[in-house]
This record gives structure tokens, sequence and C-alpha cells, in this order.
């Protein structure tokens, strides 16, 4: 039988030893948090978040057989691992652009998140606000500290004096580097207006999906002070407000694109107004928008607003822009197939192909493939799914913490995104469905699947020799995806125990294999490093 004992090893300017793995609980000693999510002895796996940020640490594989004792019988294969720095805290500010001096205001922080916890809404994040030494508001900021209750701001009336002022918010994360700023600037004079602020669901310049049905945005106006100048506009005349839509909001003057379908409600203290409609088909894919609030002394003002028309017009005042979207609408219509049906481990080359898909500029798609095991397809979807209709599962592909997430219910990648829709590969034995991630350019995407072909053991085993001779020209490929799953198929079929030894075969035959393996997945490895390295410097 085989062994492989990991070890570690954090790189420092003092001398480093290297660390052995403990198997029992698979957690790696002396490295607080290194826990092995594999479960196997021969793939390390850590959890999102494991190392720390701007450290070189390396992981050493050593292969032996239970029966050998000679140290030149082990092989070893070296990874190194360069942890990079955390990505940045994403701050997110809604409030007025504008508002009267009489006016309290509140900026809103409390959609910003952590990229590293998206789903983790404002925990672990700390709030900082300033604003410029000039500014009177400063002098009446409160303390912050660390949590929640700080990702609101609110500014009494008369604290500010007319003009505009910087509000600048720091959030940063309690245990870990990667913080970000954001600059909000609030115009303040005597003849303003009572705050307003928007809410939508996107940040400034992200995508919108076309069919996105529940779109909901609000605009508020207020808080209104009685026996004061902030007060309702409607306390002493009959005002009515709309939303439209403006193409390139930043482009002076506001151009509208259409109007859309709002409700009102006053409750003396505030004035709300709403919408959920997104009128994608009068909109263009790829192209920014923004949402307005418009004013007028009367409804049939609007009646005049016409696409085209430029903001503001005599009856018709802007009272505040939303942060801008794109409009996009995700690949469609694509279709994934394998051929063999039906093949023999490591011996068959098994084509996977995907085509069909439509969208606005096709020749801009990346596709990406996956491997999943059949068992997982019923973890995927319900109880009394069925294989007979086979359908695309929802897979998680972003939340590591999913029990849903690919990784953790046994998917493999067999090509990273890329320009390629087709890809040639070996399949370890086994029954396998198939997935593929079509993604555009503004990072949209769709997927399809196909239920695949049954690969099964090869009729009287594999030959040593030609277990190494395979593994050897895989390499020579330089793909990193097609090295990986002929390692995993062959490694398929040891475990099954279907190497043949041929007459006269030794121990260092068997020794030779392992070599060749632990080779290729070297290689792996250092062409996938390659191909990260050569992403980064892209972008």
């Amino acid at each position: 039988d085989m062994v492989v004992k990991w070890e570690y090893q954090v790189l420092t300017s003092a001398a480093t030893t290297w660390r052995a793995a403990i198997y029992s609980d698979y957690v790696l000693a002396g490295n607080a948090g290194l826990t092995d999510l594999s479960g196997k002895p021969n793939v390390l796996r850590l959890p999102a978040g494991a190392l720390k940020g701007s450290s070189i640490q390396r992981f050493r594989a050593t292969a032996t057989y239970n029966t050998s004792i000679a140290l030149s019988q082990r092989p070893s294969v070296i990874f190194s691992v360069t942890v990079g720095m955390y990505p940045e805290t994403v701050p997110v500010i809604e409030g007025p652009s504008s508002t009267a001096t009489g006016c309290p205001f509140t900026l809103d922080a409390s959609k910003s998140y952590d990229p590293l916890n998206p789903a983790g809404g404002l925990e672990g994040l700390t709030f900082l606000w300033s604003c410029g030494s000039d500014d009177k508001a400063c002098s009446s900021l409160p303390v912050v500290t660390a949590g929640a209750v700080n990702a609101t701001l609110t500014i009494p009336a008369w604290s500010l004096d007319e003009g505009s002022h910087r509000f600048s918010l720091h959030v940063a994360r309690e245990a870990l580097s990667g913080s970000a700023d954001l600059v909000k600037s609030v115009k303040v004079s005597d003849d303003g207006r009572p705050p307003v602020k928007f809410s939508v669901p996107w940040a400034a310049s992200q995508i919108v999906l076309a069919n996105s049905t529940t779109t909901e945005v609000v605009a508020t106006m207020g808080p209104f002070l009685s026996g004061s100048t902030c007060t309702s506009p409607l306390a002493t005349a009959h005002m009515a407000f709309q939303f439209g839509i403006v193409k390139n909001p930043l482009r002076t003057p506001l151009v509208i694109q259409t109007l859309i379908s709002t409700e009102t409600l006053d409750d003396t203290t505030n004035i709300s107004v709403t919408s959920t409609s997104m009128p994608a088909d009068k909109l263009d894919v790829g192209v920014e928008y923004a949402i307005v609030l418009l004013q007028a002394n009367n409804e049939t003002y609007f009646d005049e607003i016409v696409k085209g028309t430029e903001l503001p017009t005599t009856a018709v005042e802007v009272l505040e822009v939303s942060k801008s979207f794109v409009l996009d609408e995700a690949p469609s219509l694509g279709a994934l197939s394998i051929s063999p049906l039906q093949g023999s481990v490591a011996r068959t080359t098994f084509v996977i192909s995907t085509d069909g898909w439509q969208d606005e500029d096709t020749a801009t798609l990346e596709y990406a493939f996956y491997q999943f095991p059949i068992s997982a397809y019923y973890l995927l979807t319900s109880e009394v799914a069925s294989l007979v209709k086979f359908t695309v599962p929802a897979v998680e592909w972003i939340n590591a913490s999913s029990p849903m997430y690919w990784v953790t219910v046994g998917g493999i990648e067999l090509q990273a995104f890329s320009s390629d829709a087709s890809i040639s590969t070996p399949l370890p034995e086994g029954d396998y469905f198939f997935l593929v991630r079509c993604r555009d350019e503004n990072g949209l995407e769709a997927s399809a699947g196909v239920l695949g072909p049954t690969i099964r053991s090869i009729d009287g085993g594999l030959v040593l020799q030609e277990a190494s001779s395979l593994l050897g020209q895989t390499v020579n490929s330089n793909d990193a995806e097609t090295i990986w799953t002929m390692i995993s198929a062959v490694t398929s079929i040891v475990e099954a125990g279907d190497v043949v030894h041929l007459d006269g075969a030794s121990n260092s035959d068997s020794l030779a294999v392992v070599e060749v393996a632990l080779t290729a997945l070297k290689r792996s490895v250092a062409l996938a490093e390659l191909r990260q390295e050569s992403a980064l410097r892209a972008c």
C-alpha cells in the first residue's frame, strides 16, 4: 500500500523546519486553523481564509510504500503557495446629494460588505466617518467604535454652513487587512429642499439583469420637522412625483429614456416613492443608466416627458439621481454534449463540447467545464429527482460555505474559463454528469449540463509501463486540467487494484509510476500558477 505524508513550512526570515501533519483528524500541527477538508490522504484542501495574507507557505507530499524504508525510494513534490493581500472591503453610502441647512440627514453605509463574507452582512466590519477640518460638522461627529451601529451617520439640522461638504467613510475588518474608503459629497443651501435618499438593489455601475422581476427602487424624502423650514412640499401645495430612467447619467443635461410606474406614500414625516418596474424592453443592453426622481406641480406635466426630453424642464425638476447601472442579459439557449457515450479509464479520450449559446456578443463568451459524480445530482436536487429527465442542478459557484458549493459536492474543474468551447480529456472510472458555465464579458453567466458517459475499468487491468507512459504523454500536453484528470484516472485504477505487474516487475517499477504521477502533479500545479500569474498581470 502507498502512503502519502504531508508536511508544511511557513517561510519567514528565521530558520524554518518542515512540520508533519496529523492524519487522525486532518489538522495540520502547529498551524492553527489549517484543517484539511478533503478527508483523503493524497489531497490537501484548506478552507478559504485559512492562510495568512501576504505570506509564503510550502506544502510537501512524500509518497512511500509501507514496506519501503530506503530514503531513496521516497519521491516528494513541494507546492509553494504565495498568499496575496486580502481583497478590499466594499463601502456603500446611501444618502442625499443636496439638502437644506435646516434639515437633518443621514448617511447610511449599511449596504457595505466584505467580499470574503458576502452573505455575512456587517459582521466583522468597522466604520469610521470623518470630514474636512474646515467643516462645521466635524466638531459634532460622534466618537466611532467597532460595530454595525456606526454604519450610519446622522447630521443634525443647522450643523452645516452653506456649501459642498465631503464626508469620508473608512470600512475595515476587525481582524484582517484589506480596508477601503469612499467619499460622499452633500451640497447644503439655505433654500434647499428636504433630503432625498435613494435605495436601489445595485452598486454603482453594477450589472442588472434585463429579465429581473424583483428590482425595487425606493426614494425617501425627509424627515420633515414641524414648525421649521424643513417641511414637506405637500404641506403647502399639491406636488406630484415620478421615477424616470436617464441614459449616460454623468452627462449633462440629463436625457430621459423612459418613465416607470411610480407609487407615492405620504405619512407626514416622510414621503416614500417606490417602483418595482424595470422596462428592459425600452433599454439598450450594455448601456449605463440611472433612476431619477422627478417633481412637478401636477401629474399632467409628466405626460409631456417623452424619450429624448432633456431634464430639467420649466415644469419638471430633478430631485435626486440614483447610482448608475448597466443593463445586460445572461447568455442563453446553450447545450452541452459528450462523446463517446462509454469508454475505458485512461485509454479513452472523451470530447466535451458546448454550442448554441445566444448573446449580444458571442465572440466574447468564455466557458468553464466541470465533472461531478452522479451521487452529487441527488444532493443538488430534490429527493424525487430522476435521471430520466436530467435538468441542470442549482450548484453554488461562489460561496464556499454553502453545502451546495461545487467543490463540496465533489465537482472537478476540467477547464477554467476560456474561449475554448470544446475539450478532450480522459476520465476516471465511475458515472458522472457534466456542467458548463458560459460567461459574457460583463460577468453574467448561465449553465448547461449533460448526463455523462459510463467509464469502466480496463479489461485485464492497466500495465505498469502503460500507466507510466500515459502519465508522461499527458505531462507533455502542458495543460493543467488534462494532466490532473489523467492523474485522477490512473489513481482510480490504482485504488481499484487494477494495475497489473508484468512478470518480473518489482517495487521499483511501481515506484516509477508514483514518481511520474508526482512529476505530473507538480507540472499541473506549476501550469495553474503560471495561468493565475498571467491573469493577474492582465488585470
